[in-house]
């Protein structure tokens, strides 16, 4: 499958031309895609019948159907997430309706080649109030593991550490974080994680984001509101985070809020935050679907050479959208070492402001940091002026400052 690049309206700091919208040879729905050093593609994944299926594609994401698989046996799973983790090895986690609404929850490990290394079910119709829905799993050298709604805590997220055998090891409450439902986890390169999730204020649409950071002992350290729509619309679902160099990139749904969307459909788009100050540098809406159909399950990772490969479903059909990255972005300074595996680097978000503030100690209180332009469906600028000026601020202001983990 050949893509042709259609270029942006403008290109950003971050985000440079774009594909048109690919189809992939990938039904169901939950994609997902990793780069497979070894072979030069990609391998990948979907839900399908109740289960999660392995396909290998070449470098054009043309899926060549080598080593075809179904995972786990399973006929009823509903939600998906996997990550590779440092040794080589992966980890997943999946969910399902038991006896009740997604009171259910497996976990498997597997070794290079999928097969089995081991598993275990973490919840089957539970009753202690857990909520199993749309799951974020990392694999850091740190954290390994996945979080999950538990409001009885009133907090209300948990994270679940799991151990070599799928068990979980231990599980934590984690304060200040976001609603663990459709967001995403990073283990940071300084060894903290971060959850960053949705944020929605009463009778408002879902405008925010919030990201909140723990230490290695469970400390919760920085977290952070931060505005990533403008009026009008909403941005949701940040299910994946990764770093690129010295910027942090997330997928996530955003949509107008004046049409009668299906459900919770809409278009595929991703936003970059500078990794130092939290301030939300460039964003872009990669499709463009019409109400009330749209899309679902957003993801992004870096293709291991110069951009990003972001997915979605769609009426039960996967796509993908290949994205050039801007080659400051690859190359702008010391510790630019691109890693992008989606749960070994650092999280980012903020606006399009000069600085984000931290949220009030309670978490709740919002830090309004500017607006990005989701209407265009391009590229924007950075906090101010052209792209190349924005840039230019962004290398100064990281000059001056180091940010201080808390």
């Amino acid at each position: 499958m050949n893509f042709l690049w259609v270029g942006a309206a403008v290109a950003g700091p971050v985000f440079g031309e774009a594909s048109e919208e690919m189809l992939l040879d990938l039904d169901g729905n939950w994609p997902r895609a990793f780069p497979e050093t070894e072979r030069g593609g990609f391998v990948m994944f979907s839900a399908g019948g109740g289960d999660f299926k392995l396909t290998h594609a070449n470098s054009s994401l043309t899926a060549d159907h080598y080593d075809d698989r179904l995972l786990t046996g399973r006929k009823d799973l509903k939600d998906h997430d996997i990550r590779p983790c440092p040794d080589g090895t992966w980890l997943h986690v999946a969910t399902g309706d038991t006896k009740g609404d997604h009171d259910s929850a497996w976990v498997w490990r597997y070794n290079s080649d999928f097969t089995i290394l081991s598993h275990a079910t973490y919840a089957e119709a539970s009753t202690d109030g857990s909520n199993f829905v749309d799951v974020p799993v990392v694999c850091g050298p740190e954290f390994q593991g996945f979080a999950y709604a538990y409001p009885p805590s009133g907090m209300p997220a948990r994270f679940a550490e799991i151990g070599s055998t799928a068990e979980a090891d231990r599980i934590i409450d984690l304060e200040h974080a976001p609603f663990p439902t459709g967001s995403s986890l990073i283990n940071d390169r300084d060894g903290t994680l971060w959850i960053l999730g949705g944020y929605t204020e009463e009778g408002q649409p879902a405008r925010k984001f919030v990201n909140a950071q723990y230490d290695a002992g469970w400390t919760s350290g920085d977290h952070w509101v931060l505005t990533v729509a403008k009026e009008g619309y909403e941005a949701y679902w940040p299910q994946a985070t990764i770093r690129v160099g010295n910027f942090f990139i997330v997928a996530h749904m955003l949509r107008d809020t004046a049409s009668d969307w299906t459900q919770q459909e809409g278009n595929l788009a991703l936003t970059a935050f500078d990794a130092e100050t939290w301030t939300q540098v460039d964003q872009v809406q990669l499709s463009a679907n019409v109400a009330p159909n749209g899309g679902m399950q957003p993801f992004v990772v870096y293709d291991g050479k110069d951009g990003l490969v972001a997915l979605y479903s769609k009426q039960l059909k996967n796509y993908a959208f290949r994205i050039q990255l801007q080659p400051e972005v690859l190359s702008g300074g010391e510790d630019t070492a691109v890693e992008d595996t989606g749960d070994s680097g650092e999280t980012g978000a903020d606006t399009a402001s000069d600085t984000a503030e931290p949220a009030d100690s309670d978490g709740s209180a919002p830090i309004d940091t500017g607006e990005a332009d989701p209407e265009c469906g391009c590229a924007t600028p950075g906090p101010s002026g052209p792209p190349a000026a924005a840039f230019a601020w962004l290398l100064a202001r990281r000059a001056r400052r180091a940010r201080t983990l808390t």
